[in-house]
């Protein structure tokens, strides 16, 4: 069986048209002609490559347990400040939680090759950059650490601010959320908030609650009061000290109304605004006191001005003047009020 070496040159001369074919060494002259960056790589290319993806994998690391550990110490800071007040932890750990993910962040910049100084440069242009084009946010802080300084208001205090009342749930840095009654939760910037007037609910430790009682013109004022008194002896949650107020106000179209209020401690304030009328109500049907709805007299006018009835028999003769005056009117002439 002839070789290799022997078979090309032969197959060669019959078909001329087959050029030679390459060797080993032409073939390697190509491809270094063709990538010529292959045989320009330096000797350490593999190990530069492998010491900065364990930079990056440090650096994401750092950044891993920087975020860990800012979350278990603002967890911490709320459990361990909590006797100095839940407002005041809430907002220190929110501080740290920002602090010490800055300080990763930081860190892990440098573990890239970032060069110390560099970075305090760049962050400096940073932030004054961000002095200018963040300075609402940089507000809100500001007034974040007034909010903490002066306390108008603690975690689980029911405020309105702005027209927006709910219970406060939680101040940090920037914002400072509500809940309403509807289970509406409000994020409001605290820069709004310290601009704005706070009515804290929650503050003192009492509160007023004032009702209006209407009962019939039939009945002595006196009467009425000893009602609506025993009414009040008998809720729970009424306070004997401040003594209950009790006051005729207004002698109204179809009541004589008097006006309730008494003291609560603020807790029971809701119970005692919906609950006292129940009791009011009950004591003073139980008396036999009744508590009139509106109505009217209509006095009809016949035509001359007389409000005589018409002969028995011989219906009045109805004009056009008398039917426009026999219409209701409202005017105090023609209208009567009783109780």
């Amino acid at each position: 069986m002839p070789s290799p070496t022997t078979l090309i040159p032969g197959l060669q001369g019959l078909i001329p048209a087959i050029p030679a074919l390459p060797d080993a060494a032409s073939i390697t002259q190509k491809a270094e002609a063709a990538v010529p960056a292959l045989s320009y790589l330096p000797d350490d290319f593999l190990a530069n490559l492998m010491a900065t993806g364990v930079n990056i994998t440090i650096a994401l690391t750092i950044m891993v347990v920087g975020w860990l550990a800012a979350q278990w110490l603002s967890h911490r800071a709320v459990s361990s400040l909590g006797r100095i007040g839940e407002t005041a932890a809430s907002f220190i750990a929110s501080t740290m939680r920002f602090v010490v993910i800055t300080v990763a962040f930081v860190v892990a910049i440098i573990q890239l090759g970032v060069p110390a100084q560099t970075l305090v440069t760049i962050m400096g242009a940073m932030v004054v950059a961000l002095g200018l084009g963040l300075k609402d946010t940089l507000t809100n802080v500001a007034a974040g650490i007034m909010l903490l300084v002066n306390r108008p208001f603690d975690v689980g205090d029911y405020v309105e601010i702005d027209n927006l009342a709910g219970t406060v749930k939680r101040i940090n840095l920037f914002q400072t959320e509500l809940n309403t009654y509807k289970n509406i939760r409000i994020f409001m910037p605290n820069q709004k908030v310290w601009d704005n007037a706070v009515q804290n609910f929650s503050h003192n430790r009492q509160r007023m609650v004032e009702v209006t009682v209407g009962l019939d013109y039939s009945h002595k004022p006196s009467v009425c009061r000893e009602a609506i008194a025993a009414a009040i002896t008998k809720h729970p949650a009424v306070l004997a000290d401040p003594a209950p107020f009790i006051g005729l106000v207004e002698l109204a179209d179809s009541a004589v109304n008097f006006t309730v209020r008494v003291w609560v401690k603020t807790p029971d304030w809701s119970q005692v605004r919906y609950g006292l009328l129940d009791y009011i109500k009950d004591e003073c049907e139980a008396r036999g006191l009744s508590i009139p709805f509106p109505q009217r007299v209509v006095r009809m006018v016949k035509e001359g001005g007389s409000d005589k009835a018409a002969p028995k028999g011989k219906p009045a003769k109805t004009t056009a003047k008398a039917k426009r005056l026999a219409k209701p009117s409202t005017q105090r002439s023609n209208v009567q009020t009783e109780g």
